[in-house]
């Protein structure tokens, strides 16, 4: 993680210094947007300065508030096959479980005026977030009747000869957004392939 952020930090003064105008504007966006598929905020800051007429380049920086949660994990893979199991007690067995934690972004930044009126914007860049994987642990619990619901107060984790294994993960990010744009205020939409949608703010300075 730190070549990748040297190499952004590079980029970014390497654009800084290209810039041709003699008093250059900067540009910063706030960007939230919406996961869909795991229904969680994404928040993004993103700042650039004037490289031409029409062309900001900088860095983006972002989270994606995904964070699952060891036992929320494990009671929804049990809470699928509930319904169908018969009165009893059950064991369960899981190995290699995975559980994963926040996304974090860091990225090109550009945005392109088309016209007075409207811009586009485009980022690329990384997303790294950390992977849990749980080996060898059972869970314990009982259902009394057919009709029972699961609660999670109901499961019981052994996890005596339990072993963690973290491992680091980076994919790339990539985002793309239109901006209508209000003197020098942005308002417009992004979306970007952590699969979220959301708006964009940002002031020219």
């Amino acid at each position: 993680m730190k070549r990748i952020c040297i190499l952004f930090l590079s980029l970014l003064l390497y654009s800084l210094s290209y810039g041709q105008i003699a008093s250059p504007k900067f540009q910063l966006s706030n960007s939230a947007g919406f996961g869909f598929k795991e229904s969680r905020p994404a928040f993004y800051v993103g700042v650039s300065t004037e490289i031409s007429k029409d062309f900001f380049l900088g860095i983006k920086g972002g989270i994606y508030g995904y964070d699952e949660n060891r036992l929320d994990r494990i009671y929804d893979e049990i809470n699928k096959v509930y319904s169908g199991l018969s009165a009893g007690t059950y064991i369960f067995g899981f190995s290699g479980f995975p559980v994963q934690h926040s996304t974090y972004v860091a990225a090109l930044y550009g945005t392109y005026n088309l016209s007075n009126k409207l811009s586009l914007d485009a980022s690329f860049g990384v997303k790294y977030y950390r992977d849990f994987r749980y080996y060898n642990f059972d869970v314990f619990f009982s259902k009394p009747s057919g009709s029972t619901v699961l609660n999670k107060s109901d499961l019981t984790i052994d996890d005596t000869y339990m072993s963690l294994l973290k491992k680091d993960i980076l994919r790339p990010y990539y985002s793309l957004g239109v901006n209508y744009r209000i003197k020098s205020y942005s308002i417009g939409i992004f979306a970007d392939n952590i699969i979220s949608l959301g708006l964009n703010l940002g002031k020219e300075f």
